[in-house]
């Protein structure tokens, strides 16, 4: 039970409408998708008392009518039983660098996103619409870069190992790559059996090495910057370590890490680093999107979770503790079990807000808050193909005069492997081609015809299948 509200920018500078783009709850309201237009002067400032968040996140709640159907869909959330997602899609660039997982029920008395019945994410451009399918793999593919400037980061890599040796304990394959310029973590790889890789002093030679590993989950310790709308990521050569340098000398620019990502396999980007889902700068400026949200939107990433401001080393390892066991669960069952469920990014990182928050008082500790999630859909679940069998052993009819003792002897002919149509294998080189098709039919005006005929033409050599609608969207992949 899911409930969208989307937050676009109004007709005059600085405003911003609200509306209930969807929900699965049944709610009174003659107009449920009529937009409000939101009052944001009077949303609380940070850091103003000594409850600033608990003050914060009851001022955003205020901001949608007490009597409109936003209100009506949250306050329906609160009443009925189960799990109630809540998903906003800050389009306006003047609600992108609010608060929103700090939103506060004054009627419960709670936060809503340290509850397992309301968590929040937040969505990205309606027009990323799924992801082609990818062929079945082997074993989920998890690679981490550990590498902070002037921080340990032996602690992040500790709880990771530990996390996949668990999942590899509960039946889960993972193939698990590190790279880091830190002599401390590459110790303890080598030590733990694991599988390490020296950190490029290229941005380049990183792109290739994601392209060329393809993992499903891309994990960063390091430091990030929004950087007035042109984000990148800060990662510390073995060098930098050497020279006690503060700032590392591999800078990873968004378009770096977009065309990695592009048409991968990828399903969560983790930037377990400073400011990775801060916006880049005041809403005057061209671009204030965020890194995790900029990726996501972009390089059509499934979901990205980011940090809304710096933190400490302590805290992205408590992080890393705390969010993978229930990723883990969750990759288990969609490679090692039929009939999973899809996977809810936002209920996912409610352990995290939790361990985030525990021996603090959430109403002014911002902390369990920073983590945030973009996703293209509210729920993902990846579509595969099967990998094709060329040669099936057919058994060969008897020869004319056979009796069964000839059988028994073993003169009868043997079952001989007969060729069959292979099934489509799709490759990299197909996903450029539906992605793109998808973008197409999405962005052009043309009669249903035209569309059909275009699609007909782009994607010639692929089965109709696996082709997007006119829409765009996929009947499977990235999921809703």
């Amino acid at each position: 039970m899911t409930t969208v509200i989307g937050l676009i920018p109004g007709m005059s500078p600085g405003d911003v409408l609200a509306s209930l783009e969807s929900t699965t709850l049944k709610i009174k309201h003659k107009t449920p998708y009529r937009p409000e237009l939101l009052v944001l002067e009077n949303i609380a400032p940070v850091c103003a008392d000594d409850d600033w968040v608990k003050s914060r996140g009851s001022s955003l709640r205020r901001v949608f009518a007490s009597d409109g159907a936003i209100a009506s869909a949250l306050n329906g959330a609160m009443l009925v039983p189960g799990v109630h997602p809540i998903y906003l899609r800050t389009l306006a660039d003047e609600v992108e660098i609010l608060d929103w997982e700090m939103l506060y029920d004054e009627d419960g008395g709670l936060f809503l996103s340290l509850n397992n019945t309301w968590p929040i994410g937040r969505l990205t451009s309606p027009q990323n619409a799924g992801r082609p399918p990818q062929p079945f793999p082997a074993s989920l593919r998890f690679m981490a870069v550990l590498s902070a400037a002037g921080q340990d980061g032996i602690l992040d890599w500790k709880h990771l190992e530990a996390e996949v040796q668990r999942a590899r304990a509960a039946n889960l394959p993972v193939e698990f790559l590190v790279f880091t310029g830190q002599s401390e973590i590459e110790e303890a790889v080598t030590a733990a059996g694991g599988e390490l890789r020296a950190l490029p002093e290229k941005p380049d030679e990183l792109v290739r090495a994601i392209r060329d590993f393809n993992p499903h989950v891309l994990h960063f310790f390091c430091h990030g910057s929004p950087n007035l709308g042109a984000p990148f990521l800060e990662i510390a050569t073995s060098n930098d370590f050497l020279e006690g340098s503060s700032h590392g000398s591999l800078i990873l620019p968004v378009e770096y890490l977009r065309d990695a990502l592009t048409s991968s396999a990828i399903w969560l980007l983790v930037l377990n680093s400073c400011s990775g889902a801060e916006g880049g700068g005041a809403p005057a400026e061209a671009d204030s999107r965020s890194l995790a949200r900029k990726l996501a939107e972009e390089a059509g990433v499934p979901a990205a979770i980011g940090m809304a401001a710096p933190i400490s080393p302590a805290l992205a390892a408590e992080f890393t503790r705390s969010f993978y066991p229930a990723f883990f669960e969750c990759a288990r069952k969609i490679l090692c079990e039929e009939g999973f469920n899809p996977i809810d990014w936002a209920t996912l990182l409610v352990p995290a807000r939790k361990a985030l928050s525990l021996g603090l008082d959430p109403a002014d500790q911002r902390e369990w808050s920073l983590p945030v999630v973009y996703a293209l859909a509210p729920s993902f679940s990846p579509a595969f193909v099967q990998q094709p069998h060329v040669m099936v052993p057919l058994p060969v009819p008897p020869m004319p005069g056979a009796t069964p003792d000839d059988v028994d002897a073993g003169t009868a002919p043997e079952p001989l492997p007969v060729p069959v149509e292979p099934a489509f294998e799709l490759r990299p080189a197909h996903l450029v081609v539906l992605q793109f098709a998808a973008h197409a039919m999405r962005t052009l005006t043309l009669p249903p015809a035209v569309k059909r005929q275009a699609l007909e033409e782009m994607l010639a050599e692929i089965p109709p299948s696996f082709w997007p609608d006119i829409n765009g969207d996929f009947a499977v992949g990235g999921g809703s």
